[in-house]
């Protein structure tokens, strides 16, 4: 049995998902791994932002080994022993897509979130959110709702495209 004392390694914390997410995609492994170290899970086929094939307006055509269930980042977000293998520098997946609604409404986070590059199949929703750090750096998705969120740090929206909306009223630290 795995408990929340003995989990700290990337395999314990896969493990722990495949329990509730079994089978997990290359995608989900990848950043299953990559979250107890503080490193980002590339989900495409290169590391670089100005690669065509990570270009997440190009989505349509990316096969399912990209994909990550919005439910596993939630999950990583809020299942206490899930939260606890990952490191302070947090969740990074780079050019994936998000499939479904991730609704991280009333969650205190307490690592960084970054999608970079990445697109988002259903909502964003942060509303009253607390959390250190957001990064969404060129990440294409239909709605972002962040109204009441509290950020710590900084909040990157650079080159991020919505499709419909967003409604973004955040507090950051330099507000406080």
């Amino acid at each position: 049995m795995v408990t929340s004392s003995n989990l700290r390694q990337p395999a314990d914390l896969e493990r722990l998902a495949e329990a509730q997410f079994a089978p997990l995609s290359d995608a989900e492994s990848k950043l299953l791994r990559a979250a107890p170290k503080g490193e980002t899970a590339y989900c495409g086929p290169s590391e670089r932002d100005d690669d065509p094939n990570n270009n997440p307006a190009n989505s349509d055509n990316w096969g399912s080994e990209r994909w990550i269930r919005a439910e596993l980042i939630r999950w990583l977000c809020v299942d206490r022993d899930a939260k606890g293998c990952v490191d302070p520098r947090g969740i990074r997946a780079h050019a994936a897509g998000i499939t479904g609604k991730l609704d991280l409404t009333f969650v205190v986070v307490p690592f960084f979130l970054g999608l970079v590059h990445c697109s988002i199949s259903d909502d964003l929703d942060l509303r009253f959110i607390e959390v250190p750090s957001i990064k969404l750096t060129g990440t294409c998705l239909p709605t972002l709702n962040a109204d009441h969120s509290t950020v710590k740090g900084g909040i990157s929206l650079q080159a991020c495209a919505l499709k419909v909306q967003c409604n973004f009223a955040a507090r950051t630290s330099e507000e406080t």
